[in-house]
């Protein structure tokens, strides 16, 4: 009996020995792929405006110190190359695409101001909102940090530059088969940009993390044209910092 029991207890530890010997094979084969093979990691994001950005003011929006801004989505991609005299360190460079919209409030708000000031119940007016175009490109480290086999947490940041768009506000009223048309164009703007995120690793391929995105701030100006051609200059108003957090789902080729 007592033999018995003991070949059960040395089973149970061999059992153990191999899966904890074999996670052991793995973390270094995970830590060997890291040390030696550049990743290319496509990404998709939910944006999600922070601060400034997401406050709504409506008489401040755009070329106030208010963005309006709406939850968005984000398509990135992002090149790590390791360091090989620092384990489980990257280089990395990422590039993205990041869009987000108006509020409703403040579209609900704009279109009802339009149909006050026409007044007439029977002319049919048409709204196109202007979206927020954000590419920031970011070079920065990344570390990964291994859990168990296969799995791993890991931290980055970057510093580089932001590229910012407004897109078009057209407004366009038609009334017994005559039509006319407002557009407001906005000078788009360039400034420093960071970015801090940490994530999980799985299977060394798909990563899910978050990314908080700081990306300048911006004095937006622009003008309004009718079809009139008659033009009228907006001043900026103020400035709008433009924060966002974003989550995504990422897979390394």
């Amino acid at each position: 009996m007592k033999n018995k029991q003991f070949l059960l207890s040395l089973l149970f530890v061999s059992i153990f020995g191999i899966q904890h010997i074999n996670a052991q094979i793995d973390v270094k084969l995970i830590n060997a792929q890291i040390d030696k093979k550049m990743s290319f990691e496509v990404r998709a994001c939910g944006s999600f405006p922070q601060g400034d950005f997401s406050n709504y003011v409506y008489e401040q929006t755009i070329f106030g110190n208010s963005g309006s801004a709406d939850v968005g989505f984000d398509f990135g991609i992002k090149f790590c190359q390791p360091i090989k005299s620092i384990k489980n360190l990257s280089c990395t460079i990422s590039i993205d695409y990041i869009n987000n919209g108006l509020s409703q409030q403040f579209k609900d708000k704009f279109y009802a101001d339009g149909k006050s000031a026409i007044n007439n119940s029977s002319v049919n007016i048409n709204m196109s909102y202007p979206t927020y175009t954000n590419i920031p490109i970011f070079a920065g480290l990344n570390y990964i940090i291994p859990i168990v086999a296969k799995y791993g947490l890991y931290v980055e940041g970057g510093i580089g530059t932001n590229f910012a768009s407004v897109s078009d506000l057209i407004a366009t009223a038609k009334y017994n088969g005559l039509s006319a048309s407002s557009t407001i164009s906005i000078k788009s703007s360039q400034a420093l940009a960071g970015q801090i995120g940490a994530g999980f690793l799985f299977d060394k391929k798909i990563s899910l993390g978050v990314n908080y995105n700081l990306l300048g701030s911006y004095s937006f100006s622009g003008t309004s044209k009718a079809s009139n051609d008659l033009e009228t200059v907006i001043p900026s108003e103020g400035k709008i910092s433009i924060t966002m957090l974003n989550i995504y789902l990422g897979y390394r080729l």
